[in-house]
């Protein structure tokens, strides 16, 4: 079962209202405060799935840089953002996590973000993008 923007949204809230009601209750006696805690726990891991499920719905069209044609359109992407005609790169790795390159003109360097947390930053673009091919292909 898919469920809508608008019910992903809603069931983020209820999720969250649940949680607030939950941390209320642990004044009680222990074996409601052990629930309570378990309680939660399992709505904090429900609105991260959520989460992460929305995250993943916005993303662009990926494609996986396997081919040697679209390995090529991949190198042209670097150079595209090493320019500054693109923002950003994003792409999906094995499991889901989010890969990012971006380019720091600052710097003339290029940073590789994994999952939301700086992977790896280097000025030698051969080097992220065969970095970015690991993390982005099953070998």
């Amino acid at each position: 079962m898919r469920l809508n923007e608008e019910q992903l949204r809603f069931l983020i809230i209820a999720s969250k209202l649940y949680r607030q009601v939950m941390e209320k209750s642990l004044n009680q006696s222990d074996a409601q405060t052990v629930i309570a805690n378990h309680e939660i726990q399992l709505a904090d891991q429900m609105i991260n799935l959520i989460e992460q499920q929305q995250r993943r719905a916005y993303l662009s069209t990926i494609v996986k840089p396997m081919s040697p044609t679209v390995d090529i359109e991949w190198k042209h992407r670097f150079y595209e953002l090493q320019k500054g005609t693109k923002d950003a790169l994003i792409a999906l790795g094995n499991h889901g996590e989010q890969i990012q390159v971006t380019y720091d003109a600052q710097d003339q360097a290029f940073v590789l973000i994994y999952d939301g947390n700086l992977f790896i930053k280097n000025q030698h673009m051969k080097a992220v993008y065969r970095l970015f091919r690991t993390l982005c292909i099953d070998e």
